[in-house]
């Protein structure tokens, strides 16, 4: 218990809130029952992306806070970044990137400590599912992302399998290396840009034997149609500056429109088809 003590105290976790409180994060409430399960406590940065305040100050025994406002909703790359710089100067080896809803299991805590133990890269990734579908490993092709069935554990090449960003633990050093995430992408294709980079000095990572449950944004359809039209918009502009910035193979109007057509039904309006076929027609 003393090595797995010293080891998570090598860890700065870094959530993301979001017009969510943190007691209410499903990440939040999940993690605190492993630590408590594991007898163990983290170090946190809540990086609250809310017009409001969503932290009151509690303390908890579990859990050393730190705490930033940033009202303006900057968006996760700018919040990783964030968490980086405070590890480096906490003098923390590794970075636990986590999403306001994502599920672990109790066991989490000790397989991400036990996981530590290992020789591996200076990248790990759970398992992520959103209504028992596997959406995190994927694989990954000329930009886009494709759901697998299954993958086991074990050490793959970021060119052909790549993971979303809850849950990641990645080495601080490494992290700053590659430069960090890049604040060009706030939200969508956060993840796709930063692989893009980390590959460039780490061509591997590796699934741990974690299994989460996530609240999948670009699969889920909850919520008002404006909202979700906001959300389309950015991700139409994010899709094409992808392109543009980083991968010009990437088949983005194809993407768009799959998007469109599927948000359509589940909303039954045509607005995210104008949208779409106005965002492509200025590419």
């Amino acid at each position: 218990m003393t090595t797995e003590k010293k080891l998570t105290n090598d860890i700065l976790a870094t959530i993301v809130l979001y017009n969510t409180s943190l007691e209410q994060s499903q990440t939040f409430q999940s993690l605190s029952k492993s630590l408590l399960y594991s007898s163990d406590h983290l170090e946190i940065l809540v990086y609250d992306n809310s017009r409001d305040k969503m932290y009151t100050g509690k303390k908890y025994n579990s859990w050393h806070i730190h705490y930033y406002h940033d009202p303006a909703n900057s968006g996760v790359s700018k919040a990783f970044n964030h968490g980086g710089a405070l590890a480096k100067t906490l003098g923390k080896k590794w970075l636990l990137l986590l999403d306001q809803d994502t599920l672990f299991p109790r066991e989490a805590i000790n397989i991400y400590a036990n996981a530590l133990k290992e020789n591996m890269p200076g990248l790990l990734a759970p398992y992520l599912f959103f209504k028992r579908k596997l959406i995190s490993p994927f694989s990954i092709k000329s930009g886009k992302g494709r759901i697998i069935n299954y993958i086991h554990p074990g050490k793959y090449s970021l060119d052909q399998i790549m993971p979303v960003n809850s849950g990641l633990l990645i080495n601080v050093e490494d992290f700053w290396s590659c430069g960090g995430y890049n604040e060009s992408f706030p939200l969508d294709y956060s993840d796709f840009a930063f692989i893009e980079r980390y590959r460039k000095i780490c061509p591997d990572f590796k699934v741990i034997n974690l299994e989460c449950e996530h609240q999948f944004s670009g699969l889920d359809h909850a919520g008002d149609k404006q909202s979700a039209l906001k959300r389309f918009e950015h991700f139409c502009n994010s899709t094409l500056r992808y392109k543009r910035e980083v991968s010009p193979y990437l088949k983005s109007s194809k993407l768009i429109i799959r998007r469109a057509l599927r948000l359509s039904i589940a909303y039954k309006s045509i607005s995210f088809l104008k949208i779409a076929i106005m965002t492509i027609s200025k590419k």
